[in-house]
């Protein structure tokens, strides 16, 4: 995973946030959330209707969000996710928490295709 693809910016000062992403045929809404008692980051995922598809993943780095819920052991995606992996990386390929300090500093949402 390489930071050649595109990143999404999170205004960590702005948290909770709301961002929309489109992929190929459909929109998405990510909301940011600041666990001031893990000093974590959560992402909740919302289709276009703001139906609720997952809530409080935690950002960890180097691990695509939704990981374990995206993807059978099988290699089948569920359909309700977006088409491509976000995934905390760095640009120094260091690993880093993913807190409010870090996000958009050294750690940054990579947008990755999936294969």
């Amino acid at each position: 995973m390489s930071l050649a693809n595109s990143y999404i910016s999170v205004d960590t000062s702005k948290l909770p946030l709301s961002l929309e992403l489109k992929d190929e045929n459909r929109v998405f809404r990510l909301e940011f959330i600041y666990n001031l008692y893990n000093d974590g980051i959560y992402v909740n995922l919302y289709d276009s209707l703001d139906n609720v598809i997952w809530e409080r993943e935690k950002m960890l780095y180097g691990v695509p969000l939704w990981q374990s819920i995206m993807e059978d052991t099988n290699g089948n995606f569920d359909p309700n996710f977006p088409s491509f992996y976000l995934v905390p990386l760095s640009k120094d390929n260091t690993e880093y928490p993913v807190n409010k300090k870090t996000l958009n500093t050294n750690v940054f949402l990579v947008v990755v295709e999936r294969s």
